[in-house]
């Protein structure tokens, strides 16, 4: 998903980004699956730039994401990530990063 979206010909570096993972199962992401994401961000922070990205995880389950992303080292990026469990705040963040 990453990857396509940074090679989108409208892609612009620092662009606010929804993500919705509500529907995901992250309970079964290995330590593995996330040294590729986190190697994913490093190599491509440049091209994802400094916006903010906004990250839907479902009712109740904030506490489990953050809990999956203690794990191991830490992202070190240009953009700005915060978490939500319900889309429409989610949007709302992202819709007034985008006047900025």
């Amino acid at each position: 998903m990453g990857r396509n979206l940074l090679e989108h010909k409208n892609w612009l570096p620092g662009t606010p980004v929804l993500f919705d993972h509500s529907k995901l199962d992250f309970t079964q992401v290995s330590k593995t699956d996330l040294q590729i994401i986190r190697l994913f961000h490093q190599k491509n922070d440049t091209k994802i730039g400094n916006g903010k990205s906004a990250i839907v995880v479902g009712e109740n389950r904030a506490q489990l994401w953050y809990q999956l992303w203690d794990e191991g080292d830490k992202i070190s990026a240009l953009n700005f990530v915060k978490i939500f469990e319900k889309i429409n705040l989610a949007h709302d963040w992202i819709m007034k990063c985008n006047k900025v």
